[in-house]
This record gives C-alpha cells, structure tokens and sequence, in this order.
C-alpha cells in the first residue's frame, strides 16, 4: 500500500511540473539580435514587487530596462544625502535585473528639477510669457550643470550598463529667454531684441505659431543663428556631462530621448501642418536626430504614433533620415507607446522598428499587457503558420495566418515583441557594385568577384544587406558574422557555424583592404537557399530572418 502511494504521488507530481508544448517549433533560421527595451519606473516596481515585476518582464522577451533614476521633480531612486529620495531601490532593482539578465539603461530629465528650481529661481530658464515654471533649469547655468554631475557620481556608484538623457532640449520656442541666454546671443552678434519680437509674436501675443518656423524656413539670419546657438548649448551639455560620466565610469553606453517631429516633411508649404515640419521641430526643440551625432553612442526618437498624428510607417520615415543624415553612426532605437493606437498598428510599428533599426523601447511597464506566442509548424512562404498566443493576464489563444513576405503575431490584448519574422530575397552580381534587398536597389564601393570557381562578396554589404553584425579580430585573422555565430579565418577553409567546425573549398581573403567571403557557405549556414544564374553571372539567396 506504502508503495502505490509513493507511485501516485510521484506521478501526481510529474503532471504538475511545466512542459514545453509538444507542437512547439523552433525554426533554423538566422535571428537579429535586437535591444527589446522597457521604460520603468520604480515606484510601479515597487507596487507590483520588484522580483515578480522583472522576472516578468524577462520572461516576455525584453532584454533591456530603461529606468528613470531622478524625476522632474528632482527626487532620487537611490539612497542619496545631497537629494531628496523617493525611494532607495536601485540596488535592489539592478540586481534582480542582472539576475533577469536584463541590462539597466538609467535615464533622468536634464533640464528638469523642481527641487532645484525652487531653491534656484535665479537658473530658471526665461520664458516671453514671464512664466515662472520651477522645473525648467537654464542649461547656461554652471551651478545647475555641477548639480546634474554630483547626481551623476552618485548614480555611478551603482551598476548601470549605460546612461540616457531625457528633455535635453528647450519645453518650446518661448525658452530660453533668462539674461544669460540673451546676452550669449548678443555676443554671437544675434539682434535678440528681434528676434524676441519674433517669439513674443509667435508664441505669446498673438501666439500664431507661425511667424518664427516660417522666418527659420526662410533662412533668417538672427533666426537662424538664435536655434542653432540654442542647439550648440546642448552639444555642448551632453560632451560635458558624457565626458565627466566616463572619467567616472568606462564603458557607459550614452543615448538621449528624441522628440521627433518633421521628418516627413522639409518644407511647410508642402506639409499639411506646421507641427509637422523641420522648422517646428528645430525651433521649438533646437534639435533634429543627427545633433548629437558624434557624440552620444545612440539616439531614441520617440515615434509615439497618437501624440504625432502618424502612421506605422513613421518609424521607417524617421530611422531611415537619422541613418542618412549620420551616415549610419548613430545608433537608433525606436521609442514606441502603445497609448491611443491599435494594437495592430503597434505591431506594425514595432515590425518595422525591427527592419529599420536597432531595436525598440517601450513606454512604459505596466501600462499594458505582454505577450509571447509558440510557433506549432515550420515557417514556409505560402504557407499557413500555427501559433499560440499568451499574455501576462493568464490568457491563450490559437491563432494561424499565411506567411507571405513577413509574420507579424496579432495581437487583441497584449503588445508582443518577439518572434517577427521577414522573407529576404538578395541578388548579388559578379562585377556590378549594385544589389537588390527585396527588389530595392543598394549599391558598394567593390563587387563580388569569382574566385576558385566561387563567388566571393564583400563581408560588410552582405552584413549590411541581411541585417546581422560584422566585426573583425585583426590578431586572430577572424571575421564574426551575427555576434559570432559564424566564424572565418582569413586563408583557412575551415569555419565555425553556430559551435560546429566545419570545411569548404575556398577561404577568406582581403583584397585591397576589404574582406570578401564565399556567399554560398555564409548564407547556407544561416539555412538561406542559394541559387547560380551562369547567364546572367548573379546568385539569389532566399531564407527567412527573424527580425526581432
């Protein structure tokens, strides 16, 4: 009796525990790794429990937290003497995040501080409207800057991956008129009495919102030379705090919020709204997403869909005019809120975040559910593909569409952001420094060549041209495809594809300081068909990407 009683139990035990669903599929092909971030604040965390609120969060997907570690109000989430504290959980935040795996972005207002304001009344930034607003700080102003850097060296004591600014910028065109900032423009030979005259026009009486974007439009000297010396001042804010963070702190990653309006139109006359313009977003902000180029590692443009009055594809509008106008160099990810806007266009927005940049924040936890889904049969174009959708509510569902040129999961009462997937075709040419991403055409600097009967490209356009990251180990001879998964030694036919060593019949080479690798071993190994045309001397891959 003793004994059938410990096999009862045994088994009771056994069909409680979790198990993977048995349709469940994971399909071979190539992932981008993307930053899957999350916008947190710590009294939300401490509401919900820190431990369960992260683990959540990890379970969902994200592998970043952005947490906002000083308030407009100029409290502190970490234990402080120097400012007041809201809470001291930081230490506690962090840990349990790198226990989550999950890297913590800390990011604060910088023009920002009522706490400072209202002791400070002389900093304030001077608006046309004689305004007395205690949280917007002058950024002239040297004692505030030194305030912001003894906040900063306390929040170094602490184990964040990176630090991002919020609100390096002006609230609108009206600001900053204190004496300081009035002086500093007489003395870069600016009419300030003019251009005052402007600003009280446009923003106070009659406040017709028009008068100055026109003026800037129209390359008004004194208008023009007021917003880029007002832009110059928060170049000039980020080196100095950027540069005394890391004399504290190596390897800190630096990025800023981006308001992000006027990409889509350049001129006003063929905008249906001002709000929409270059010129609004210059004069009003005094910045534009190529500002901190240079010096911040990474920019997120805020493409909040509803407060913008856009669509989905505003995210394409936007990451590609960042990456055009900085050359590439700055990294982008995209700041999504899913407030005020479908949950299909969420979708469609995160999707397109994916393609186009380097990944996607979201604001904010817990203001909407999470989701996840299962994928239950392999993806195959034209075909149907099954999957199971669940949320953080407790809540599953079936789902099935027809994977075509993209997988996009529908979403009903949860904002997922994993599991997006894309199909690529590429066309490359022997001698032709064209090729084609999905019909569109791209061009290099040098060709794809035939070498030992196979065909060689350069590593950078083909990394370009997929998606997925290329570096290059000068001492070990090793070009690293998708953070390593496929590994090339220069002259060597023999390389790693995801762990295993395999051969080929040609190796690596650098030709006039390029890197050129065999196209068909690279994409085979990332499960990319790959067809030869001899007629036409072009090879056409086709495959899947995870894009997320």
């Amino acid at each position: 009796m003793k004994k059938v009683f410990i096999v009862i139990l045994i088994l009771i035990i056994v069909l409680q525990l979790p198990v993977k669903n048995a349709n469940s599929f994971t399909p071979n092909v190539l992932t981008l790794t993307k930053l899957k971030g999350l916008c947190i604040r710590a009294d939300d965390l401490n509401k919900r429990g820190i431990e369960k609120s992260l683990k959540e969060i990890s379970e969902y997907g994200y592998n970043t937290i952005f947490i906002l570690v000083k308030t407009p109000e100029g409290q502190v989430i970490f234990p402080s003497k120097n400012f007041p504290v809201l809470t001291d959980t930081l230490p506690q935040i962090i840990e349990i995040a790198q226990k989550y795996n999950l890297k913590v972005y800390a990011y604060f207002p910088v023009m920002m501080d009522k706490n400072y304001g209202t002791k400070h009344p002389e900093d304030l930034m001077g608006n046309l409207g004689y305004e007395k607003n205690t949280y917007y700080i002058s950024l002239l102003s040297k004692n505030y800057l030194n305030y912001i850097k003894l906040f900063i060296s306390e929040l170094l004591k602490f184990d964040i991956d990176g630090l991002v600014f919020d609100y390096i910028r002006y609230p609108n065109g009206s600001y900053d008129f204190s004496n300081s900032f009035v002086s500093l423009g007489k003395s870069n030979g600016i009419d300030m009495d003019y251009v005052k005259s402007v600003a009280y026009k446009t923003f106070i009486k009659p406040a017709d919102w028009k008068t100055m974007f026109i003026l800037y439009e129209k390359k008004d000297k004194d208008i023009v030379n007021w917003v880029n010396l007002r832009e110059r001042v928060l170049k000039d804010v980020a080196i100095e705090l950027k540069n005394y963070a890391s004399q504290k702190r190596t390897n800190l990653k630096f990025g800023a919020f981006l308001v992000s309006r006027g990409y889509r139109y350049d001129s006003i006359e063929t905008s249906p709204s001002i709000k929409k313009t270059y010129a609004y977003q210059k004069v009003n902000f005094s910045y534009f997403g190529d500002t901190f180029n240079g010096i911040l590692d990474f920019v997120i443009p805020m493409i909040y869909l509803s407060s913008l009055e856009e669509k989905e594809d505003y995210v394409t509008v936007v990451t590609n005019k960042i990456k055009s106008l900085t050359k590439g160099n700055l990294e982008t990810f995209v700041g999504v809120n899913p407030s005020g806007i479908s949950l299909k266009d969420t979708e469609l927005e995160i999707f397109n975040a994916y393609l186009y940049s380097s990944g996607v924040v979201l604001f904010r936890y817990p203001l909407f559910n999470m989701g996840d889904l299962i994928l239950e049969n392999p993806l195959e174009e034209g075909r149907e593909v099954l999957y199971t959708v669940k949320n953080n509510l407790g809540n599953t569902r079936k789902e099935k569409t027809i994977f075509n040129d993209n997988f996009v999961p529908n979403a009903e009462n949860e904002v997922i952001i994993n599991h997006f997937y894309k199909f690529y075709t590429l066309v490359f040419k022997v001698e032709d420094l064209s090729y084609f991403v999905n019909g569109e055409r791209y061009s290099m600097d040098v060709s794809p060549i035939i070498r030992d009967s196979r065909t060689f490209v350069p590593v950078r356009f083909l990394g370009e041209a997929v998606g997925f990251k290329v570096s290059y180990d000068p001492k070990k001879k090793e070009v690293l495809l998708d953070n390593g998964n496929i590994i090339l030694k220069i002259g060597s036919n023999i390389y790693k594809s995801f762990g295993n060593e395999l051969s080929m019949d040609t190796a690596p080479f650098i030709e006039n300081s390029r890197t050129f690798v065999p196209l068909r071993f690279v994409m085979e190994a990332f499960n990319f068909k790959v067809d030869w045309d001899e007629s036409t001397k072009s090879i056409t891959i086709r495959g899947i990407i995870r894009v997320d």
